[in-house]
């Protein structure tokens, strides 16, 4: 029987804007970006340079400041200094955040009908501020960000550190992630998964309430009106 509900963020109840840098850029910025890069979203600039570099590791365990990462990014890199700060300061704003209200609906009646909900994510130090203050009002029983924790997924000792800090029993526990590879080391565990589409969130959440309830219980939890107050 499940008890606790656990989430990853990004990819599962948030995702940030990918809008093309053209379109979102002055033109100071522009001019002195590097011409490869001028055709890159801002998703694929973060992946290009922070996601998918050698420096994401010690960024998410808080090793590494917003004022570092740039320091040593654009020296490897080459970048203009003034360019990768203001892409860098843009997933700190409020408009560049893009939240999953269905997946919130979810965790509200997840809590009313008496399940522990947790969220646990790999993050560095700025990105969680804003997050936990976007946050503050859910109805999550805790949340545990890599920066805090100082454990990333995948890494085994991640899940072990967020049970033994909850007094969670993995076998009575789901953890949905949109990653598979962060997947593998909770089933190890014994604990149940379930992986996340971003892409087609509404069949996401339908097949998730199913996993979590069971197909007895799910008609009798989706019949229940629950508001939802989440607005950001």
């Amino acid at each position: 029987m499940i008890k606790n509900v656990i989430f990853d963020l990004d990819g599962v109840l948030r995702v940030a804007k990918d809008d093309n840098l053209k379109d979102i850029l002055p033109k100071e910025i522009l001019l002195k970006m590097k011409l490869e890069d001028l055709g890159l979203s801002l998703k694929q600039f973060y992946k290009k340079y922070i996601t998918g570099s050698e420096f994401i590791k010690e960024f998410d365990l808080g090793n590494l400041s917003d004022e570092k990462l740039t320091e040593i990014v654009c020296k490897k890199f080459n970048l203009d200094k003034d360019v990768f700060e203001f892409l860098l300061k843009l997933r700190l704003r409020d408009d560049f955040n893009i939240y999953f209200l269905e997946c919130f609906e979810l965790i509200h009646k997840l809590k009313k009908n008496g399940f522990n909900v947790y969220i646990l994510s790999n993050m560095n130090t700025e990105m969680s501020k804003v997050l936990k203050n976007h946050l503050e009002n859910e109805p999550f029983d805790d949340i545990l960000f890599s920066c805090d924790t100082k454990h990333v997924k995948p890494d085994l000792e991640t899940y072990v550190a967020a049970l033994e800090k909850w007094n969670a029993d993995a076998k009575e526990s789901i953890f949905i992630d949109d990653n598979a590879v962060n997947l593998v080391p909770f089933e190890n565990l014994g604990g149940k998964t379930f992986l996340f589409d971003r892409f087609n969130i509404d069949n996401s959440v339908k097949k998730l309430k199913k996993a979590i309830y069971g197909k007895k219980s799910i008609g009798r939890e989706i019949s229940q009106a629950d508001s939802v107050i989440f607005e950001k």
